[in-house]
């Protein structure tokens, strides 16, 4: 009998690392040097670990090989109900997860909320493992569009028209990657679950440590919550060496703030490749709040692209250089993609020229 992948596959995809990454990796195989703007991975920029959580990860990792409670160190949770109150966001240890990443816990979030059929409203360009997760756990998501001539802010209207009585939750990320303003904050009355973590603001992708903070009414969720505790039941713990870092990344200056203020190598690198890209013919963008990420658009006047994929695979082996296409996020149309604006400010001139050079007189037939 043949093997097959599970039907509940059917609906998840994640482009970031899709069929583009595995035809670069078959290019490097061939001896050439990709330069993978896919991903936000601070570590391959030359973005270090801040020396305070190392310390303190260091200090106990000699005692940190047994299993952890499954919501976390007590310490660390703590942190984080410390650090919410400074966002406005009100809860307690109890109602603190900690994860192996916030994609872990998104996942986990999901699991225990879903019956098949229900939807979750997920903006469009979206962080495509929100639409995975809740395919997975036997969901239907339901994309709401966000209006990129408003900062990309969600389409209050479009949010409107897709609420049924199947929909379970609306997912709030402005693909924008604008400056946090916590659900949470503005909606008290509202049961809420609020997602971070240290694999960007503190530059630890590979540590995998997120938090995950239950706040609002909560007396109608008891099942709910009783659901999440079993799922962290069922995986013993998080990562506990990596948990160890959590209170010295919440109580000192070890985010990327000072990094995306003037001076700071982030926004010297995110207004690198927002004025190279905007310079080139046809190509418009919203200019990021975030520090990461920009999302160009390509004037369908101009370049006539059908296959966005297929436009991503065709620069990649052109010029060596690996983005992520609009599509993969989502995005309804084929006129966009994301670059990461990690490298340096010369690296990034010099991949923004080749893509402008690839670019002209691009279409498909």
């Amino acid at each position: 009998m043949q093997v097959t992948q599970s039907t509940k596959l059917a609906n998840v995809c994640y482009e970031i690392r899709g069929p583009v990454l595995e035809e670069a990796m078959r290019l490097e195989a061939a001896g050439h040097r990709i330069l993978k703007l896919n991903t936000g991975n601070p570590a391959a920029f030359g973005f270090e670990c801040p020396p305070e959580i190392l310390e303190d990860i260091l200090r106990n990792v000699s005692t940190a090989h047994g299993y952890g409670d499954a919501k976390g160190l007590l310490a660390a949770r703590r942190a984080v109900v410390m650090h919410n109150q400074t966002l406005g966001i009100e809860t307690d240890v109890e109602h603190v997860f900690i994860g192996n990443g916030v994609s872990e816990l998104i996942v986990m979030a999901m699991q225990a909320l879903l019956d098949d059929g229900d939807e979750v409203l997920v903006p469009a360009p979206d962080y495509p493992l929100w639409t995975a997760a809740v395919s997975l756990a036997g969901g239907t998501a339901v994309h709401y569009r966000c209006d990129e001539q408003s900062d990309w802010m969600p389409d209050l209207a479009d949010v409107e028209r897709k609420v049924t009585d199947r929909t379970k939750a609306i997912a709030v990320i402005n693909p924008n990657s604008a400056t946090h303003t916590p659900t949470a904050k503005v909606a008290p009355d509202l049961l809420t679950l609020t997602f971070n973590g240290m694999s960007k603001a503190y530059r630890v992708a590979g540590y995998r440590v997120g938090w995950m903070s239950i706040s609002g009414p909560r007396a109608h969720a008891d099942s709910y919550i009783e659901g999440l505790t079993v799922l962290a039941n069922m995986r013993l713990c998080a990562n506990m060496p990596g948990q160890h870092g959590v209170v010295a990344a919440l109580s000192g200056r070890q985010t990327i703030n000072d990094l995306v203020l003037p001076g700071g190598r982030l926004k010297e690198q995110m207004d690198v490749a927002y004025e190279t890209l905007t310079q080139i013919p046809g190509v418009t963008c919203v200019r990021p709040k975030g520090a990461l990420y920009l999302f160009p658009r390509l004037d369908p006047a101009v370049f006539k692209i059908k296959d966005d994929r297929q436009m991503v695979l065709d620069l990649l082996r052109r010029e060596k250089i690996m983005v992520v296409q609009g599509t993969g996020f989502n995005w309804p149309e084929p006129d966009h993609f994301r670059v990461v604006t990690l490298p340096t400010a010369g690296d990034l001139r010099d991949a923004v020229e080749r893509i402008g050079n690839f670019l002209e007189g691009y279409s498909q037939p």
